[in-house]
């Protein structure tokens, strides 16, 4: 996909175990889509120290308000890393890289370093706040809890593949322009 053509709308981002019955029972932290294929989780539970094979997570993201004619994604995470200072176990920070990109725009505004380290320092190391204060994020991009529920029953209902009518063509120059429709590495008449 390209990024280009990635829905500009409000995310939820919660971090799921895999093996949970449902999005309320899975949900373990609220996170950020900084980049297609990215999320930052601020203050990280315990589940992100704990072995991955045991605890396999993934990302759910969801269009906020949750609506059932946008996709709300499931994504796997093959990568964790997490930040801690010096002296503390607890992480500050993790990074989870996805299998596979987000059609959503990411949520992370352009900011300066430099400003969130300052707010870091202010707020005793408060990621989400520190996002928040330096206008990075929206003030409630982490309230997730509040769209769990809504967020499950449109999940159940998105399960059946939407079946769409057969695209018939009578040149295979009709099939190219209206395949070039749903791509952006073909250009249509050319």
């Amino acid at each position: 996909m390209c990024d280009v053509y990635a829905i500009p709308t409000d995310l939820r981002v919660s971090v799921q175990l895999r093996a949970a019955t449902s999005l309320v029972d899975g949900h373990r932290a609220a996170g950020v889509l900084v980049e297609s294929d990215m999320v930052w989780v601020p203050d990280p539970p315990a589940v992100f120290l704990a072995d991955s094979r045991t605890h396999a997570i993934e990302i759910v993201i969801s269009p906020f308000p949750v609506r059932e004619e946008l996709l709300i994604e499931r994504i796997k995470v093959p990568v964790i890393t997490t930040y801690e200072r010096e002296g503390n176990d607890r992480p500050a920070l993790a990074d989870l890289r996805l299998a596979s990109r987000s059609r959503y725009a990411p949520q992370l505004r352009e900011f300066s370093g430099a400003d969130l380290a300052r707010e870091l320092e202010e707020t005793g190391g408060d990621m989400q706040l520190a996002l928040a204060r330096i206008g990075a994020v929206s003030s409630d991009a982490f309230d997730v809890e509040s769209s769990l529920k809504q967020m499950s029953q449109i999940v159940n209902l998105q399960g059946i593949p939407d079946r769409k009518p057969r695209q018939p063509f009578a040149t295979y120059s009709d099939l190219v322009a209206a395949a070039c429709k749903v791509t952006c590495r073909c250009i249509p008449g050319t």
